[in-house]
């Protein structure tokens, strides 16, 4: 038995308090916390854990810096009038929509795709 962490924990410091014992491994995987003592899996018990650990990414990946970098750069090349289209729009507004023939940078699209799902959003 796994025990479930988000997806995006980077790193265990303590269960319940303890650093990892001697003689055990937490093994953090995509589906979440194993524990291996004498390269045994061993399964967590049913119970309530108190997990102090790390989330998040460590790095911005480069498909997000491309595509910011291909987004600014198409922005700041737009005259006055075509960057107003933009004025409603504001950071952190998940519920802003384009039609993908707006996007002043299609190509950006492409390198942010993989996270598409994350977000759940589309272009329609």
């Amino acid at each position: 038995m796994t025990l479930l962490l988000p997806p995006d924990t980077q790193s265990v410091n303590t269960i319940n308090g303890y650093p990892m014992p001697t003689g055990t491994n937490w093994v953090l995987t995509k589906d979440g916390l194993y524990r291996l003592e004498g390269g045994a899996l061993v399964h967590w018990q049913p119970g309530h854990y108190a997990v102090e650990l790390v989330r998040g990414r460590t790095q911005i990946p480069f498909a997000v810096l491309k595509a910011a970098s291909l987004l600014a750069n198409a922005y700041l090349n737009l005259s006055d009038a075509q960057r107003s289209q933009f004025e409603q729009a504001s950071r952190g507004d998940i519920s802003y929509r384009m039609r993908f023939s707006q996007l002043i940078a299609p190509e950006a699209e492409t390198w942010l795709g993989v996270y598409r799902n994350a977000v759940g959003g589309a272009l329609v």
